[in-house]
């Protein structure tokens, strides 16, 4: 599989996939831009791919599903302007889900934010995943197994992923044509997101929003409360992109521990001691965003408490 990162849980997928003990469900997280929805579609390839050694990258149902093309092989989000997948598109899914496939071995479903389906959509989904036809494959794709409820998480292997090191983001970047200085630049901002750091060197512009985020994240401890209030506001400002808060608390949670670096140099226990409480609130906001609590009274909630 064409992964960067990630060994040992591709080794292990590949390994079941060819031993022919694959689960029927999976349920695929970690950080954004971590590669959850690129190991899915790699699966799909290596499940469906008709040569000796798969993928190959070069038959028709590799081709397809690279492309998105594929008709046994479906990526279901939440749709545009909603902010939860909703019970009719599960019902969809386990509707066409109970057919054969078209052409492909096997039928892959790819749920991708499963910490947003709504309550009803996740027990709507409980049958398929309880009794899946033999030639289905559902994976979901989440953030965090926490976010997701437990009827759910409990009928499905879950594959872990964390972030990337910065050496292999950086090298992912080199193959991509990046220079040096670039690929480093690019990987340090990346907080371990190597679909971050490969979209941001292609379209500059998302690196230069992580650079202004950055920037103001490092600003906090010097703003006043109503400045602190403020930002809050504005990176909360688009109810419907549950992405940017948690983005900016990733990036908040990679400054304070390039901070704790450096406060270990100085032998500092009290230092310690704070910069540790600080990434326990972090953390905690975190997980009320996974649970869908209101990303501003989040935001706003640290943002005040911040030393």
């Amino acid at each position: 599989m064409e992964i960067v990162g990630h060994r040992s849980q591709v080794s292990t997928l590949e390994r079941a996939i060819a031993l022919d003990t694959l689960p029927n469900a999976l349920i695929i997280t970690g950080p954004d831009g971590a590669g959850k929805t690129r190991l899915a579609r790699e699966i799909a390839r290596t499940l469906n791919c008709t040569a000796d050694e798969r993928p190959c990258g070069q038959c028709v149902h590799c081709r397809q599903i690279a492309s998105s093309a594929h008709p046994d092989v479906i990526f279901i989000a939440r749709r545009e302007g909603k902010t939860a997948i909703s019970i009719e598109q599960v019902r969809e899914l386990r509707e066409e889900a109970a057919l054969r496939p078209y052409q492909a071995r096997y039928k892959v479903y790819v749920v991708e934010g499963a910490e947003t389906l709504t309550a009803q959509a996740a027990d709507a989904m409980l049958k398929t995943l309880e009794e899946p036809p033999a030639d289905l494959v559902l994976i979901l794709t989440a953030l965090d197994i926490a976010a997701l409820p437990e009827t759910v998480a409990s009928r499905c292997r879950v594959v872990a992923l964390s972030s990337v090191s910065e050496s292999e983001i950086v090298a992912a970047l080199r193959a991509e044509g990046a220079g040096d200085e670039d690929a480093i630049a690019l990987a340090r901002l990346a907080g371990g997101s190597v679909g971050w750091a490969l979209r941001a060197y292609r379209t500059p512009k998302l690196r230069q929003d992580r650079e202004i985020l950055l920037e103001r994240l490092q600003a906090l401890p010097a703003m006043r409360l109503d400045e602190r209030l403020d930002l809050a506001e504005k990176l909360a400002a688009d109810r419907k992109d549950r992405a940017a808060p948690r983005i900016a608390l990733e990036t908040l949670l990679l400054i304070v521990r390039t901070q704790m670096l450096e406060t270990v140099g100085t032998g500092s226990a009290a230092g310690l001691h704070d910069i540790t409480t600080v990434l326990h609130d972090i953390r905690h906001a975190m997980d009320r965003l996974d649970s869908n609590v209101d990303a501003r009274l989040t935001l706003e909630a640290l943002f005040v408490t911040l030393p």
